[in-house]
């Protein structure tokens, strides 16, 4: 007896291991699938039922471009120049500032970097210069013989033809 279940078992199994044949090819207009029944079909996934978003924006819409803000009491484009660079130099006894100045690229604008401490203030001033995505403000250095040990305050600001604006601060350690 069970020899007959293994040789029934054996038989019966033949077929799930058969591969679904692959279509004829002919020279017929309609071609004809074979499909084993025994093998199961695969069920829809997510992305044979994904419905497109009708609130999706068309290909080749176009993009509203932003009004320029102009900076208060001025025709000038308001721009917000970014300290990348606030450090007290010990060995050379100076104070380096670099800004850039993004969302902008001209050529002809000033940098100004302006420390401060207490009352007083010192400023040095630098030609920018257009980077392909910005303005880059040339190195602003301090001598440090115009400065008292203490935190100083840094702000940058720039200015051209077309736009101005001025930096948030830093602060910066002078030790002598």
């Amino acid at each position: 007896m069970a020899v007959s279940v293994a040789a029934l078992v054996a038989l019966s199994s033949c077929s799930l291991l058969q591969v679904a044949p692959s279509p004829v090819v002919t020279s017929s207009p309609h071609q004809t699938e074979v499909i084993d029944p025994s093998i199961p079909l695969p069920s829809p996934t997510e992305s044979d039922t994904t419905v497109p978003d009708p609130s999706a924006t068309p290909f080749g819409s176009p993009t509203p471009t932003p009004t320029p803000t102009l900076a208060p009491g001025t025709t000038k484009r308001a721009v917000s120049p970014f300290v990348t660079l606030a450090y007290w130099d010990a060995s050379s006894g100076e104070l380096d500032v670099s800004a850039i100045v993004s969302g902008i690229v001209e050529s002809g604008g000033t940098c100004t970097a302006s420390v401060t401490k207490g009352g007083v203030t010192r400023t040095v001033s630098a030609p920018a210069a257009a980077v392909s995505t910005y303005v880059g403000c040339n190195p602003l250095t301090v001598r440090g013989s115009a400065l008292t040990a203490g935190t100083w305050t840094v702000h940058v600001s720039y200015s051209s033809k077309a736009a101005t604006g001025v930096s948030d601060p830093k602060t910066v350690e002078v030790t002598k």
